[in-house]
């Protein structure tokens, strides 16, 4: 177990630099110009565990650090994406909450959000190019949105329900789930299903399937109403490797049963990512790449 209190709530010019900058630097950002370090909090000094069931390679368990812990604002997180500048795209839901917003990492108020209409509940979303891909629960409809400005652009469908969304760049698809054992890969254009996937592991359906990350050719997804995340071979539907993060949630200590792990962003500046819950008031930057 992580040591009690060992990650507390924000403290009020708590900075941290993260890269080896000297106190009062400023770092340069990802397109070249001058950007504030994000803040931080501290950082849990007990390592957690990567399990992999079908590990690639040597088999031998790795261990899970985490790397640096940052505060963030209120939301019922749906998806989570990391943007080429470092800035955050974040999907919240809930009926008459929803909305999109592209928020600083370490910050805890929006620089630029639009909201749902009242009826559509917000859910995954991705990124393709300069446009954002927003997924709603129960409604079909896929809001788009151009970046960074979040200015609505075409309403698209998906003939059920959404739940995740991620951008599969060597495939040219974005991999759909809807909280069953399947994945859609959907044409960019006009989502039109492309391809059906069911995830198994050891030959028994994998359930539950929520926010997913694309990364170098595997599906990683959130399993709902758990504290793990699986990564996926799209090309078998196979689980690779399982990661259990309760230590995470642990942390976090939610009072409501809905407050649960959900939002995994990878971060290919330094192949990490970063992991939050819906309400959690912290995100983790973890290194999932143990197997």
């Amino acid at each position: 177990m992580l040591a009690a209190g060992a990650v507390m709530v924000a403290l009020a010019g708590c900075a941290g630099t993260g890269d080896g900058q000297e106190d009062g630097a400023s770092p340069v950002g990802r397109t070249g110009e001058t950007t504030e370090a994000p803040q931080t909090l501290p950082v849990p000094d007990t390592a957690l565990e990567v399990v992999a069931v079908h590990p690639r390679g040597t088999g031998v368990t790795q261990g899970l650090e985490v790397v640096a812990v940052y505060p963030r604002g209120a939301g019922f997180t749906q998806g989570l994406e990391v943007l080429d500048d470092g800035r955050l795209l974040h999907s919240r839901g809930r009926f008459g909450e929803s909305r999109i917003e592209v928020v600083g990492l370490g910050q805890t108020e929006a620089e630029v959000a639009a909201d749902l209409p009242e009826e559509h509940f917000g859910e995954g979303v991705t990124v393709v190019g300069d446009t954002a891909y927003q997924l709603t629960w129960q409604s079909g409809v896929v809001h788009t949105w151009t970046l960074p400005d979040l200015q609505a652009s075409a309403e698209l469908s998906i003939p059920g329900q959404g739940w995740g969304l991620c951008h599969d760049e060597g495939r040219g698809v974005l991999w759909l789930s809807d909280g069953s054992s399947t994945l859609q890969a959907l044409a960019p254009a006009d989502l039109a299903v492309q391809e059906v996937v069911q995830v198994q592991d050891g030959g028994s359906p994998v359930t539950r399937l929520n926010e997913l990350e694309c990364v170098e050719g595997d599906v990683w997804a959130n399993i709902w109403h758990s504290d793990e995340v699986v990564r996926i071979d799209p090309g078998s539907g196979d689980v690779v490797q399982r990661v259990d993060l309760s230590e995470l949630a642990a942390e976090v200590d939610a009072d409501d049963p809905e407050h649960v792990l959900n939002g995994l962003a990878h971060d290919p500046a330094d192949g990490t990512f970063l992991v939050t819950g819906k309400e959690w008031d912290r995100i983790f930057r973890v290194d999932l790449s143990g197997g």
